[in-house]
């Protein structure tokens, strides 16, 4: 790679836009693994944002903390996948199919189309075709459209299609000073949800550092500490709650004895009752 000029060497942009020397840690367009028209289409794009210069030899260069020149990176073997290197051989094969699923699909259902079928008849075909042999069970289409989707958005990456079910994802902390704000919130007659009442928290958490979990985290613990049993007498008020989880009035009648009182309303029962031999 040619040596990048070092911010302070006075070499600007060709636009001459009086934006800063290219940093020293930007990829050259080349190193993107791309064609040339989508490096000009992601070169106009990121321009405008200050993620990608172009040096007065014409060469452009992008800022590699950008998503998406991450994702080309990524592709091209620039910089190691992170989630991939930390999944499982297991779980890289299940990946791995699941790629190569989506994949055979796309040009089964291609082949399809041609036949005359419609998009969506086409994918069910083939999902029914390749799901058995790639997968060892059948894939509705509509669970194939949700991978697609995550592929497709990922810039077709392996570590996209790793199953992350049961494993924790984000910050689990949580600040006592977030839990009470979050319960300030929560814990009143208006009545507010959760979902609402998490996002203005961690807009609080984030102004004043408090370390805060992820949505799903919260659900768990308001579940757990926070029961309608609880939450109720402060969002609905003493009378509601009592009405709703209060026990009700009981007679106690542990202390009568066996035939102390008989009820009978209106009905006809026989019955024999013993005394001595009689």
């Amino acid at each position: 790679m040619a040596a990048l000029p070092t911010p302070g060497t006075g070499k600007r942009q060709a636009a001459g836009d009086g934006r800063s020397a290219i940093p020293v840690d930007a990829v050259a367009d080349w190193q993107l693994g791309c064609s040339r028209a989508t490096r000009w289409r992601l070169f106009n794009k990121l321009n405008p944002q200050g993620a990608a210069w172009q040096h007065p030899d014409g060469s452009k260069y992008f800022d590699p903390r950008h998503p998406i020149i991450r994702k080309h990176l990524v592709r091209g073997a620039g910089v190691p996948d992170e989630a991939w290197q930390q999944a499982s051989g297991h779980q890289q094969k299940a990946a791995t199919d699941r790629c190569r699923f989506i994949e055979q699909v796309e040009a089964e259902a291609s082949k399809l189309l041609s036949s005359g079928l419609g998009k969506t008849q086409a994918a069910r075909r083939a999902c029914a075709q390749l799901g058995s042999e790639l997968l060892g069970r059948v894939v509705s289409a509509k669970t194939y459209y949700a991978w697609r989707r995550k592929y497709l958005a990922s810039g077709r990456l392996r570590s996209s299609m790793l199953d992350n079910r049961g494993r924790k994802s984000g910050d689990t902390k949580t600040s006592s000073e977030a839990w009470e704000y979050f319960k300030g919130l929560y814990l009143t007659t208006h009545r507010r949800s959760i979902r609402f009442c998490y996002h203005q928290t961690a807009a609080r958490a984030a102004k004043m550092g408090w370390p805060w979990p992820t949505y799903r985290a919260v659900v768990f613990r308001v579940h757990k500490e926070l029961p309608p049993q609880k939450a109720d007498f402060w969002r609905l008020g003493e009378r509601r709650w009592r009405a709703r989880h209060a026990p009700k009035l009981v007679r106690d009648k542990s202390d009568l004895p066996a035939n102390h009182t008989w009820e009978i309303d209106h009905f006809k029962y026989d019955f024999w009752a013993r005394a001595g031999k009689r």
